[in-house]
């Protein structure tokens, strides 16, 4: 069953990753991630992971880990992600210094709000830091 099959662990050519959710049996929860497409034990939305598998959206537990700037690389420059904070719940920059870090690392406001807020309000629609959704 599509619900319980392993996720393929495949490389994705740069910028060709599309948000989906998949389903996560033990927890039993419908997980945002990106992929390289929708086959498999992904899904476009949460509300077709549900549909398909059951269960209900969670936030990922990277999305509770605090930030890690990471280490300089020998050719990356240093810039700013995002990262969910979990006291203040909202996606906040950090520096980060090009390699390494850790998961909850973000490299636009967007992603992070799609991974970690819109997961821990039910996959209902959120404001953007400008109001909008």
């Amino acid at each position: 069953e599509v619900c319980t099959a392993p996720r393929a662990a495949t490389g994705c050519v740069a910028g060709s990753e599309v948000n989906v959710f998949y389903y996560e049996p033990h927890s039993k929860n419908c997980l945002p991630d990106l992929s390289c497409g929708y086959t498999g034990n992904n899904f476009p939305t949460a509300a077709e992971c549900i549909k398909t598998c059951g269960g209900q959206i969670g936030q990922p537990d990277y999305c509770r880990h605090p930030p890690n700037q990471g280490y300089t690389c020998d050719r990356e420059m240093g810039s700013y992600r995002y990262f969910y904070d979990v006291s203040a719940r909202q996606c906040l920059w950090f520096p980060y210094f090009g390699c390494g870090g850790g998961l909850n690392n973000f490299l636009t406001y967007e992603q992070c709000r799609k991974h970690c807020m819109q997961a821990l309000l039910g996959g209902r629609n959120v404001l953007n830091r400008n109001g909008r959704l």
